[in-house]
């Protein structure tokens, strides 16, 4: 796979799994891309249907190929739970260069879709970035 910089644009999530039982779901996502984690803005009081709107750029090797999104519910004075998981193979985006804002499947440890997370990726090579810069020095 070519190397360069992924843009991971997180839309949004539809129909988590409610796990609090006297309030709310604050639902945030740990995007995992390589060796490399990022984490969302806690969604505050949104329940299963939270919006982040929020981009995020990863440096991406040859050895790359997916990206793991976690999605988490924060809680104060416990640990964290975990909502589920998506994982997107990146192959697509590197051939096309970009993908349109898309619904993922969120997988719980059960195995079972609870849930859909919406993001968009665009990724630009090294190769494009060396010819932007060239580019951008010749008179």
């Amino acid at each position: 796979m070519p190397s360069g910089t992924l843009e991971v644009f997180l839309v949004s999530a539809s129909g988590l799994k409610k796990v609090d039982l006297f309030s709310k779901t604050d639902p945030y996502v740990v995007i995992h891309c390589g060796s490399q984690n990022q984490k969302s803005n806690v969604a505050r009081n949104q329940g299963s249907n939270p919006s982040w709107n929020q981009r995020f750029l990863f440096y991406v090797d040859d050895d790359v190929q997916e990206i793991t999104c976690k999605l988490m519910d924060e809680d104060i004075g416990t640990a964290d739970d975990e909502l589920g998981t998506v994982t997107i193979p990146l192959a697509l985006v590197f051939e096309m260069g970009k993908t349109a804002t898309t619904a993922y499947n969120v997988i719980r440890k059960s195995g079972r879709i609870k849930g859909e997370v919406k993001l968009a990726l665009t990724f630009t090579s090294k190769v494009c970035h060396l010819q932007a810069a060239i580019s951008y020095h010749s008179f």
